[in-house]
């Protein structure tokens, strides 16, 4: 489990809930299976930059936790953690890129 308690020594302090320790796990898998986040909430920001570690407002809202990753090949990602009662649902949306073709018709 390389990394994971390093990853918990930075954010040991923001770690208030359960719900905070099971999005800290679930973003340590994803830095793990090579994807960097990027930020927090839905929209990009200009300050976007991939890194392994979580934004620094990433456990500011406990009822909808939100962070975007991307790969090396630019296939981002959305992971939402709801909570209802006591249980985190999560949803990840990927977004892959599709490249469009332009040809020029041979007259």
């Amino acid at each position: 489990m390389a990394g994971l308690e390093v990853l918990y020594t930075c954010v040991a302090d923001k770690i208030c809930c359960p719900q905070d320790a099971v999005v800290c796990f679930v973003h340590w898998e994803m830095i793990k299976n090579g994807y960097r986040c990027i930020g927090s909430g839905d929209e990009p920001r200009s300050s976007d930059q991939k890194s392994e570690l979580l934004p620094a407002d990433w456990s500011n809202n406990k009822e909808l936790y939100s962070l975007r990753y991307k790969d090396d090949s630019d296939t981002q990602v959305v992971l939402k953690a709801i909570t209802v009662d006591s249980t985190l649902i999560f949803n990840l949306m990927v977004t892959l890129h599709t490249f469009q073709l332009q040809t020029d018709s041979i007259k």
